[in-house]
């Protein structure tokens, strides 16, 4: 019976476990991407503020 028990929680929880682990790594990729494209594209709005803000100073 114990044998059993086992062998059954093995087969249930071995996939479970390795499809969490996968999840849990691309979930923190994606996570780190999002991130990455955020803080990228507030530094081209950042340097496109730049160059308008020096452009009109240049401009006077």
């Amino acid at each position: 019976m114990t044998v059993a028990v086992l062998d059954f929680t093995a087969k249930a929880i071995g996939p479970l476990g390795a499809a969490l682990i996968a999840w849990a790594g691309v979930s923190h990729t994606v996570l780190n991407s999002r991130l990455q494209d955020t803080a990228k594209e507030w530094h081209q709005d950042l340097r496109w503020a730049s160059e308008l803000c020096a452009s009109e100073k240049l401009a006077r």
